[in-house]
């Protein structure tokens, strides 16, 4: 429960940055040691996010980042 809690998002339970950096430096590591291995980072950004939070509360931008978060856990 605690590495979970440490590397995951409490509001959408998604992987959250700290995850990513260890992720990343695996695979930088991994990419040294094997040149043919290929990977990619998507990066997202919620476009006016902080206007939604500012405008509508804290409560509807945490509706919008879980309504996200659902949806892009569908898709991986």
């Amino acid at each position: 429960r605690l590495r979970r809690a440490v590397y995951h998002d409490a509001l959408t339970d998604l992987p959250n940055r700290d995850l990513f950096i260890e992720n990343l430096k695996f695979l930088l590591e991994k990419k040294k040691s094997a040149p043919d291995f290929n990977f990619a980072v998507l990066v997202l950004d919620l476009n006016r996010f902080k206007t939604v939070n500012e405008s509508l509360g804290h409560s509807t931008g945490d509706k919008l980042i879980k309504s996200v978060g659902e949806r892009l856990s569908k898709v991986i």
